[in-house]
């Protein structure tokens, strides 16, 4: 059953139930009854309604009552805190997706699902990206959820700089772009500047050299290597601004000269991501759990 959809007051009565009859030898039963009563109390809380609203599954056994006040208390905590949230912050949305997630977390330590447990730290870890001004609401017992929620953020913080700077240097080539002559207007100056035995334009790096003699101008590029093309008409400069627009290099590079790979990760970035393994790693050592598949898969 998916944990959205889970009745968690009867649950909690039907563990108690169990705890009761004595069909409890490790204690399992009791800490599942413990943890839907919390749960039920969160749900009611964050719908809004009043403590008096509680289902008779949890009015009606009393040793439920502490635990479902405190889940009630934890989202009440909750509510009020998306109501101040800066920006970045929690809203109704990613409340729900936090109050989901410990419905499946919980289901997962008490079915000691090591994979469950990873699926839900995969999915805070996207709550925390999404809304990283924000608390990672219901997890206050959970200390790797902290560890695992700054990581996120840091990850989020060093993406945002990433995709940030590389906005910038898309804008700068569009103007860069822009300001480029068309043929046209580059034939006509290189014509005027550079006429006659001898002179010569630089443009992007390259430089024009005339050669009257050859009705045209031969190319010098940005290494010092002559005669790279030959250029006569307005084709041929056309074809000169385009490989100057796709960056690209006309004649010989020299050796150690090629323009270097762009790193896809800086420092930060993967700092964040080893955070995160290691929070998980923690959280499942800490459970008694092992997990063969690797962590993250969901990043």
């Amino acid at each position: 059953m998916s944990a959205a959809n889970v009745n968690h007051a009867l649950e909690a009565a039907g563990h108690h139930a169990m705890e009761r009859l004595g069909i409890d030898p490790h204690g399992r039963h009791a800490a599942a009854a413990r943890a839907h009563a919390k749960q039920a109390g969160r749900q009611l809380a964050v719908a809004g309604y009043k403590r008096e609203d509680a289902s008779p599954h949890i009015t009606e056994n009393p040793p439920l009552h502490d635990d479902h006040e405190a889940g009630y208390f934890d989202g009440e905590n909750a509510r009020f805190a998306i109501k101040f949230s800066g920006a970045d912050g929690l809203d109704a949305a990613g409340l729900d997706a936090c109050l989901q997630a410990r419905a499946a977390f919980d289901q997962a330590v008490h079915e000691a699902d090591a994979d469950a447990v990873q699926v839900v730290m995969d999915t805070i870890f996207r709550i925390a990206t999404k809304y990283p001004g924000g608390i990672v609401a219901f997890f206050d017992d959970v200390p790797e959820v902290e560890d695992l929620r700054r990581a996120a953020v840091a990850w989020r913080t060093a993406t945002d700089a990433h995709d940030a700077a590389r906005a910038a240097a898309v804008a700068r080539q569009a103007e860069w772009e822009a300001s480029l002559p068309s043929a046209t207007e580059l034939m006509r100056a290189v014509a005027a500047e550079a006429n006659g035995e001898g002179t010569s334009f630089d443009f992007q790096g390259y430089t024009l050299w005339h050669e009257p003699d050859h009705g045209g101008w031969s190319l010098t590029n940005a290494y010092g290597v002559d005669h790279c093309r030959f250029l006569t008409s307005e084709r041929d400069f056309q074809q000169l601004i385009d490989t100057v627009r796709r960056r690209q290099d006309i004649g010989p590079v020299p050796p150690g000269c090629e323009i270097p790979d762009e790193p896809v990760e800086d420092d930060s970035y993967i700092d964040a991501m080893t955070a995160c393994y290691e929070a998980e790693t923690a959280l499942l050592a800490r459970l008694g759990l092992s997990a063969d598949a690797p962590v993250l898969d969901a990043v």
